[in-house]
C-alpha cells in the first residue's frame, strides 16, 4: 500500500507534490458516524478536504486541490454544452461538503451524504489515483471485490502489460 502523496520531480528540477492514492482497508464508523481516516490516506487528504457523491453512489474523499480542478473542470464541460453537464456538475456540487479532521483524524460524514451511499457501520477506503473511495463494507463484497478477481478483470490487466 502507498501513501497518499509521491515527491516527484520534473521539468526545472523543482520537485512537485502528486497524489497517488492506492490500497484499501476495511474499518467501520463509530457510534457517532465518524470515520478514522486510514494512515496511508492523510497526507494526500489534508486537514480539510471534501466528502462527494460518485456515480456509483458510494463518497469520494476529494483534496482540496483536486477538488479546485474538479470544478474547472465542470465549468468548462457546462460552458460547452450547458444540456448534457448541467445535471452532473449540479449533482456533485450539492452532494458533497467540505468536512475537517479533528485531532484525532476523525471526521464526521454528513447524515444526508452517509444515508445516499447506504453507509453502515463497516466501510471499505479504497485509494483510487486522486481520490479515495469510501463504501459499505456490503456494497464492496458484492459488486466490487467480484470484479476485482474476475477473469475479464486479469485478462484486460494482461492485456495492458501489468
Amino acid at each position: 500500500m502507498r501513501a497518499g502523496r509521491s515527491e516527484t520531480g520534473q521539468g526545472s528540477g523543482i520537485g512537485f507534490s502528486k497524489i497517488d492514492f492506492s490500497g484499501h482497508i476495511f474499518h467501520a464508523l463509530d457510534d457517532k458516524y465518524r470515520l478514522v481516516i486510514p494512515q496511508q490516506f492523510r497526507d494526500g487528504l489534508g486537514r480539510v478536504f471534501r466528502v462527494v457523491i460518485s456515480s456509483r453512489d458510494t463518497l469520494y474523499l476529494v483534496p482540496s486541490s483536486e477538488w479546485e480542478k474538479l470544478q474547472e473542470q465542470l465549468s468548462n464541460l457546462e460552458a460547452s454544452d450547458p444540456a448534457r453537464y448541467r445535471a452532473v456538475a449540479e449533482r456533485m456540487r450539492a452532494f458533497s461538503a467540505v468536512v475537517e479532521v479533528d485531532r484525532n483524524w476523525r471526521v464526521l460524514i454528513p447524515k444526508e451524504l452517509r444515508e445516499r451511499a447506504r453507509l453502515t457501520k463497516n466501510v471499505v477506503s479504497i485509494g483510487q489515483g486522486n481520490r479515495v473511495e469510501l463504501m459499505d463494507r456490503e456494497v464492496y463484497e458484492k459488486e466490487v471485490a467480484p470484479q476485482l478477481e474476475s477473469e475479464q478483470t486479469k485478462r484486460m490487466q494482461r492485456h495492458i502489460g501489468w
